[in-house]
């Protein structure tokens, strides 16, 4: 009798147990949506923008100047607490013209994912259009519409004068946003003809803008409803 107690009770103990153990991230790494690796952009605001992984309880960003080997300045050596709401991960920072390399990296308490660095470079601020005037020509999904939950794909047309744009997912709408979903920037690829980015949605009221925008201007913003539904038989056309 003693010996079926002790089992038990060592059974009841490795289960305990398994809720604390902690996924291993030594051998995975973090998906980065922004600055794409080696890109060049005008001196300002740059939001490092990355997915989360699965098992990271935070993220430590480093930006250096010019490179990792040298690292005459450490600009930035932070750990960021993701949002749970969140489907990404952003920080924002000032960098004025020069090279850089950047990494990030997720971390739990018994381990870390592998480090990619990242090369960027900042240019000196140039002229560029007023596109303050201007609005984002939306693809998918029309404003208004019903479509079953799971991945949905926002989709536009790119606008002349922006080299980026901020795609904002909120639910249930501007006005009151209870939960941001997504607020990120996408970087402009010169040989596309149009930007997506895919969020996974579940049932429930949203409402979403994309704006335009390069170093002196934004677009204006259009707020776009959107419906997501349980039933697939409920959606509408798109």
């Amino acid at each position: 009798m003693k010996k079926t107690a002790i089992l038990i009770t060592s059974i009841l103990c490795l289960f305990a147990c398994e809720d604390f153990i902690e996924r291993d991230l030594s051998g995975s790494s973090v998906e980065v949506i922004s600055p794409m690796p080696e890109v060049s952009i005008t001196e300002g605001e740059v939001i490092f923008n990355w997915e989360l992984l699965h098992g990271a309880d935070r993220y430590r960003l480093i930006v250096v100047t010019p490179d990792f080997a040298t690292a005459s300045n450490t600009v930035c050596d932070v750990q960021i607490e993701p949002d749970s709401v969140a489907h990404n991960v952003s920080h924002a920072l000032q960098l004025s013209p020069g090279a850089y390399q950047w990494s990030v990296h997720g971390l739990n308490n018994s381990s870390q994912s592998e480090r990619k660095i990242n090369k960027l470079t900042i240019l000196e601020d140039s002229i560029e259009p007023d596109i303050s005037g201007s609005s984002v020509d939306v693809i998918s999904p029309v404003s208004g519409i019903t479509i079953p939950e799971g991945e949905i794909i926002f989709n536009w047309e790119l606008l002349q004068g922006a080299d980026r744009y901020r795609l904002i997912v909120v639910t249930p709408d501007f006005a009151s946003a209870s939960s941001t979903v997504c607020d990120i920037l996408i970087d402009s690829d010169a040989t596309a003809h149009n930007a997506t980015h895919t969020v996974r949605l579940y049932p429930g009221a949203y409402q979403w803008s994309v704006q335009g925008l390069n170093s002196n201007s934004k677009s204006e913003r259009e707020i776009n409803t959107l419906t997501i539904s349980e039933d697939s038989s409920e959606s509408g056309g798109m």
